[in-house]
């Protein structure tokens, strides 16, 4: 499975109704604003947050740290939403199963679903790690002896001002994280993505990653007055 996230569009779209989606203009309505504005809003507000972690990872209070993940999760959310409300035109359902079908697009919706289950409790979202070393020595049968080492790691859970760790948060076990509301049960197996491809994974390689994904799935730029290229990351086949 690849890492790049693929937007699935629509079957039977063409390139207008994706570009009116991408713009927010209803059919018949002129372009209202330059295209994809908002787009490079969202990934460089995912970038900013990303820089406002790492810059607060060691400081004595984890609270700018932590405040950075939560700004980063919304702004990852914003991008999914983006990408499924203003590119896709599928129904969510449609959207996440071809979204998932890669390793970038499920980590994407892990994200997503991490968002919503920790959306006011974001403590337990994050995990510290312990590593710890032990040498053991070992005695062999014709009684000569050699040393190794043993290495255990043990993730544990947030105390409200524990210091930010120079290595980072890690993304807690599923299990540990916020119980869900019963009013808003996951429809779209995004638990599982968020199992199989976020948790207990350091915050930032996580991140880094979505961004660097995000940043290749949609792309535009200006040719002219009025004149604009687009290039989406999909799995549907080419828009006409």
């Amino acid at each position: 499975m690849t890492e790049d996230i693929r937007v699935p569009i629509t079957p039977g779209d063409t390139m207008d109704d994706v570009m009116r989606r991408f713009v927010g203009a209803p059919a018949g309505v002129a372009v209202p604003i330059v295209p994809g504005w908002d787009w490079h809003l969202v990934l460089d507000g995912l970038a900013g947050a990303r820089h406002r972690y790492l810059q607060a990872l060691g400081t004595e209070n984890g609270m700018a740290a932590r405040r950075a993940v939560g700004e980063a999760l919304w702004w990852v959310s914003a991008a999914d939403e983006y990408l499924r409300e203003r590119i896709s035109g599928m129904k969510n359902s449609d959207y996440y199963r071809e979204l998932v079908k890669t390793v970038g697009g499920a980590r994407l919706a892990g994200l997503v679903y991490a968002r919503n289950r920790a959306g006011h409790q974001l403590a337990r979202l994050l995990l510290l790690r312990l590593t710890h070393v032990e040498p053991i020595t070992v005695v062999a049968t014709d009684g000569s002896q050699r040393q190794v080492h043993t290495q255990v790691q043990v993730h544990y859970g947030l105390r409200p001002f524990d210091p930010a760790p120079q290595d980072g948060y890690y993304f807690a076990d599923n299990n540990n994280l916020p119980s869900a509301s019963a009013a808003h049960r996951e429809r779209f197996d995004r638990n599982t993505c968020y199992i199989n491809h976020v948790a207990l994974q350091p915050v930032n390689d996580i991140l880094e990653k979505t961004e660097t994904a995000l940043r290749k799935t949609l792309q535009w730029n200006q040719t002219g007055p009025d004149r604009y290229n687009i290039a989406i990351n999909t799995t549907i086949s080419p828009l006409t």
